[in-house]
């Protein structure tokens, strides 16, 4: 895994939309070539991750648990799962960075629906509603 930048969460929608290693306050995003643990991902979610981390991807984690991914062909998955209070927000911080950046690293993607996909994250993205 690459070396991670110290941030606040609340700065972290800039490191996620680049795709950029952090660790913040239980909110961590990493590059990753290989298997992830699923934490608390529910099983539907885990397949769409293993794939997304083979050849290379990007997760982010709330505690030990991915919320969302990027993967070169897929680009990113956030799947629409509820956790506790303190997920839910690292969540939202994760949808705010991908509904703000428009273009992340130079190329125009999008979340890709992946499982469970949230409807909000594609509405908002363009995709339904």
């Amino acid at each position: 895994m690459a070396r991670q930048q110290h941030t606040a969460n609340r700065s972290a929608g800039a490191l996620i939309a680049e795709r950029i290693p952090f660790r913040g306050h239980n909110l961590t995003g990493d590059a990753v070539d290989g298997p992830v643990s699923p934490g608390r991902l529910p099983a539907e979610c885990v397949d769409s991750l293993r794939e997304a981390t083979t050849g290379g991807g990007y997760v982010v984690f709330s505690y030990a648990t991915p919320i969302a991914w990027w993967s070169p062909g897929a680009g990113w998955t956030v799947p629409e799962v509820r956790y506790s209070v303190t997920t839910c927000r690292h969540q939202a911080i994760v949808r705010r960075a991908l509904a703000t950046a428009g273009d992340i690293c130079g190329r125009s993607e999008r979340p890709t629906p992946g499982p469970a996909m949230t409807p909000v994250l594609a509405g908002v993205l363009g995709g339904g509603r």
